[in-house]
């Protein structure tokens, strides 16, 4: 099992217990504090009394007061080096808890040195992956339970946007506190405002910007019409600070005056610009906006999208508007959240 593997399985159950309290323990706990999920994790448990009576703000507990607690949906990760393993697993077994998992001397290495490089481009891919993992599993929690979003089916990653930031979207459209969505770029997020303004028609409106002829039509018939607006609005070139920059044709024209409080930006396809992509919406800033929203623009990682944000924090700190901001990194994507202030918690999702 690789450490990506490991990582994943943890992931899966919502009570965790920790048996070590060593180095071994203490590396793996810090680095689910950093992923997000150290809450997950209910108690340390020892074989023998300790002194540590906490780690981490957890109870230490030795295994013998308390494996009868242990239920078969929880999991036990037992922190320690190989060579005294077999003890402990035996006597897991021998207590009848199955459901457990042993971490490998290797994947300790590549955690403890996670910690002593930050600068490891293989740590970075790791703390990627595992986030990655962790977000796409609360997602398929959060959208297993909802009663509005109907076709689950969603493609994520690659050129669509990711784990992250499908389940932001899901918990911003879940609160039912926004009604008035534009959506730069049809495709996975399109797919979810959609089933949610479907299932509420008469308090929400979503307004979709895409180029592509065919992709709508193909869109439409694998998801339906809906009650979505969908805009063709074709490519054209403009110049941006005297840099060519791909946008909408006519979409200041098609969508002045109109208020919005989630604006999504995915589109144009901007692989191929260096200094500004995906501009369309710094003609409409400030005035597109409502009093309380949201801005999420996705591919942060390129330097178009990077530019783009930059002008969008401009634009905003000129009107003096008082928002937050969060960077999210995935697998080879970043997105950032911008929020006016009283949506600020949901940069902390």
């Amino acid at each position: 099992m690789d450490i990506i593997e490991f990582l994943n399985e943890i992931c899966n159950y919502e009570h965790i217990y920790i048996y070590g309290a060593g180095k071994y323990g203490k590396t793996l706990a810090a680095y689910l504090l950093e992923i997000g999920i150290l809450n997950q994790v209910n108690f340390f448990l020892i074989t023998n009394e300790g002194k540590d009576k906490k780690l981490f703000g957890k109870p230490v507990l030795s295994f013998n007061s308390f494996y009868k607690k242990v239920k078969k949906d929880d999991i036990i990760v037992v922190a320690v080096s190989e060579n005294k393993q077999n003890d402990i697993l035996d006597n897991l077994f021998k207590n009848g808890v199955y459901n457990v998992l042993a971490m490998t001397d290797a994947i300790y290495k590549k955690l403890k040195n996670k910690f002593e490089n930050t600068e490891s481009e293989e740590k970075n891919r790791i703390t990627e992956c595992a986030i990655d993992i962790l977000y796409g599993q609360n997602l398929d929690r959060a959208i297993n339970q909802s009663k509005w979003l109907k076709r689950k089916d969603f493609s994520i990653g690659h050129a669509a946007v990711n784990n992250q930031y499908m389940y932001i979207l899901y918990k911003i459209l879940d609160s039912k506190k926004f009604k008035s969505f534009l959506d730069i770029g049809m495709g996975q997020t399109s797919k979810m405002i959609g089933q949610y303004t479907d299932d509420n028609i008469k308090e929400t409106k979503h307004t979709i910007i895409e180029a592509d002829k065919d992709w709508i039509d193909f869109f439409r018939a694998v998801n339906g019409k809906g009650s979505s607006k969908i805009e063709l609005l074709e490519y054209e070139m403009k110049l941006e600070n005297d840099i060519e920059v791909r946008t909408f044709s006519g979409f200041s024209d098609r969508l002045k005056g109109k208020k919005f409080d989630y604006i999504s930006i995915d589109a144009p396809f901007g692989m191929d610009m260096t200094k500004y992509s995906r501009i369309d919406l710094l003609e409409l800033l400030p005035d597109c906006l409502m009093d309380s929203w949201i801005i999420m623009i996705d591919d942060i990682q390129r330097m178009g999208e990077r530019g783009t944000l930059e002008q969008i924090r401009k634009i905003l700190n000129q009107h003096k508007i008082r928002y937050m901001e969060q960077r999210y990194a995935g697998i080879e994507k970043e997105f950032a959240i911008l929020a006016s202030w009283d949506n600020r918690f949901f940069c902390t999702v």
